[in-house]
């Protein structure tokens, strides 16, 4: 019986063709064989998360059919020079790269996101995809192949955690084993290099593509490359080591200083107000200064309270939520707008909107990339939208990529969008140059 087990281990999966696990654990271990310099392998695991709604909505043939096709993209991508490729548990996909860097690997990484993300599409059926990636670099502290791939997916457990959709593993061992002082370290080096820096990306009314505001949005870049593996550029890698670290509150009181001054720079060059939306993190909210130091960028700035709109997660939300509620609400009698991020993707109820009084609910990507495909998402968009006008909020659509997605929200009527159809975030520097004047802003628009 466990031969006949073991036979079907190593088959082929039938529905894509691809190695099963038990194939790709000899793999990885193959791999760790050799010498760490000959062979700097690596492994990255690919989930399709939304794969039984899929099912729920078009039927399992369909979900057969993504599985097929992400197989097909993803040979398409990793050849048989490059690694291996298996059908893990589910809806997962194992990725064994041979001979990467680390330096390449977060940018690999990222790519295979960016193609798994794609909509896949037969006859009248189009599914969206939420999919998450993790990723690890193979190190000396890997005992064995399993040890590779279980960083692999300590780092796809740390991507979903955060909210993001890509955690990258380069480090000598996983952020969760890291020394702290390590981490901490080579943040405040980062952080007095001025490796950090903000983009910005729109928020516009969806109806005439009006520029009101921008989100500001963290950023690491070090053009001189990362020794140690622990600077990643891509917010899902390395978000999760601000957040963690020693360095998180001085990092987040920066980004709120820095984007309301540059906002009300912004907003007087135009001679017209725009807001920002700065998002806040679990670890900033819960510091007890917390309201005092968004007191004090607003001073500083000359920004006006409701100027500024305070992004916030229902996660960090249900943190402490005595002390967290009274210091948001002693924000807002000030004037400060509360945004309740990504509403109705993770533990938010109604109860937060009412007891919190959220001036805002964004309506996650997730959703508004359905809106004209799915009519379950359009149902759900229109009811998030119908009840934040009844308690007075306003709703705002994340993710607007394409026209009929604008003309569905307009229809709606959605008070605020954000999204690459409307503009993609730029670097501060670089809009400083680009709105030298109110004739100039229909180019971010």
């Amino acid at each position: 019986m466990f031969k006949k087990s073991l036979l079907r281990e190593m088959a082929p999966d039938p529905t894509t063709g691809l190695a099963g696990r038990e194939t790709f654990l000899n793999w990885a271990h193959g791999a760790m064989a050799s010498q760490l310099t000959m062979n700097p392998a690596a492994v990255i695991l690919l989930r399709v998360e939304n794969l039984a709604d899929v099912n729920d909505q078009f039927g399992p043939d369909f979900g057969n059919y993504v599985l097929a096709t992400m197989a097909d993209r993803l040979r398409s991508v990793v050849g048989p020079d490059d690694g291996g490729i298996a059908r893990g548990l589910g809806p997962e996909f194992q990725i064994l790269l041979h001979e990467v860097r680390g330096v390449d690997l977060p940018q690999l990484a990222q790519n295979l996101l960016n193609m798994a993300r794609e909509p896949i599409e037969t006859g009248d059926k189009i599914g969206m995809l939420r999919v998450v990636v993790g990723a690890a670099l193979r190190q000396p502290s890997h005992a064995d192949g399993a040890d590779l791939i279980s960083s692999a997916r300590s780092a796809m457990k740390d991507a979903r955690r955060s909210g993001l959709d890509l955690a990258v593993y380069v480090s000598t061992a996983t952020p969760a084993e890291s020394p702290s002082s390590k981490v901490d370290d080579r943040l405040e080096q980062a952080f007095t290099n001025d490796e950090f820096c903000l983009y910005y990306q729109p928020i516009v009314t969806p109806s005439d593509k009006d520029l009101i505001g921008f989100e500001a949005l963290l950023r690491w870049i070090d053009p001189a490359g990362s020794p140690d593996g622990l600077q990643m550029s891509l917010p899902g890698e390395f978000l999760h080591l601000v957040e963690r670290s020693e360095l998180a509150v001085p990092i987040y009181r920066w980004v709120m200083e820095e984007s309301c001054r540059a906002v009300q720079r912004w907003s007087l060059r135009l001679d017209r107000p725009l807001f920002v939306s700065v998002n806040i993190a679990g670890s900033h909210l819960e510091e007890p200064k917390f309201a005092d130091s968004v007191f004090a960028a607003i001073g500083s700035s000359g920004l006006s309270p409701e100027h500024l709109l305070l992004d916030i997660t229902d996660q960090a939300l249900q943190t402490n939520q005595e002390k967290t509620w009274s210091r948001l609400r002693r924000l807002k009698q000030e004037g400060v707008r509360i945004g309740l991020n990504d509403f109705g993707s993770g533990v938010s109820s109604l109860t937060t909107l009412r007891d919190v009084a959220v001036d805002a609910i964004s309506i996650p990507r997730a959703f508004v990339a359905g809106l004209g495909i799915s009519s379950e998402d359009t149902v759900i968009v229109k009811n998030m939208i119908s009840l934040a006008h009844d308690l007075g909020i306003v709703a705002m659509a994340t993710g607007v990529e394409h026209l009929e997605q604008r003309t569905a929200l307009v229809e709606m009527g959605c008070d605020l969008a954000q999204g690459y159809l409307f503009g993609r975030p730029e670097r501060q520097s670089h809009l400083d140059t680009l709105l030298p004047g109110a004739h100039e802003i229909k180019r971010v628009s």
